[in-house]
């Protein structure tokens, strides 16, 4: 009997074990919270797998739980959501990353004298004088 019931605790534990080694595909709409957003790279931490999202800012891809799923866009910030078992949709509203510079220093211009101009009225239909 004592053999029966650490049999049975040892396969309750190995198929725990592979549940929670399963893949499972997640899905979602990424936005920034009234439009979708396409080309964000979703990839999973420590993998080479990753997707880019559609048109409609929708994705589609497999993760196992535990797994961290990586959401990146250039001048969005990126976020870092951890997959649950119970993890089947994840819908993402991104927002902008926003950096203040406390200095501008202009080191060289392109614009012209009003000499230079003159000379190229005549050759640059483009230029209008006002």
């Amino acid at each position: 009997m004592k053999t029966l019931r650490i049999l049975f605790i040892t396969l309750l534990f190995m198929t725990l074990g592979v549940r929670a080694q399963q893949l499972q595909t997640i899905q979602g709409t990424i936005t920034d919270g009234k439009n979708p957003i396409e080309n964000v790279i979703i990839s999973v931490e420590g993998s080479e797998n990753r997707v880019f999202s559609d048109a409609q800012g929708q994705y589609l891809i497999e993760a196992k739980a535990g797994d961290l799923l990586t959401y990146s866009l250039m001048g969005m910030k990126d976020y870092i959501i951890r997959v649950e078992e119970r993890t089947r949709f994840l819908n993402v509203i991104m927002i902008p990353d926003v950096t203040e510079l406390q200095e501008v220093t202009v080191t060289n211009s392109n614009r012209k004298s009003q000499a230079e101009l003159l000379k190229e009225y005549p050759i640059n239909k483009r230029l209008i004088r006002t």
